[in-house]
């Protein structure tokens, strides 16, 4: 269910790396057990289209 709402969300950085500061989750990567929390994302740069 979190993962359906981090997906394609908009986020913003806190110490911008240059022109990379506005960033969308691209993926959500879950755990090996549905109950562990989310510790993985890969975001991608909107301006350079950089993953990360």
């Amino acid at each position: 269910m979190i993962a359906k709402k981090l997906l394609l969300t908009k986020w913003t950085a806190v110490q911008p790396v240059p022109k990379q500061k506005h960033f969308l989750v691209g993926r959500v990567i879950q755990p090996d057990e549905p109950t562990d929390p989310i510790e993985q994302v890969e975001i991608e740069a909107v301006f350079s289209k950089a993953v990360q």
